[in-house]
């Protein structure tokens, strides 16, 4: 039972060691998120001008 003790606490340890990776990480998601939006938003003002242009060349 000690041995299994020991070994929670060290999963504990190394877990809050990662901590600032794992917010890292976290942050990474985000500003590929927020960059993947950025993008869409942009290909569709681009769709929305073509649409545009169609309807008035019709």
């Amino acid at each position: 039972i000690r041995g299994i003790g020991s070994q929670g606490e060290m999963r504990c340890s190394s877990s809050s060691s990662r901590h600032p990776e794992n917010l890292h990480m976290e942050l990474v998601i985000v500003i590929e998120l927020v960059m993947d939006m950025k993008l869409v938003s942009e290909l569709f003002t681009e769709l929305h001008m073509l649409i545009l242009v169609f309807i008035n060349e019709e």
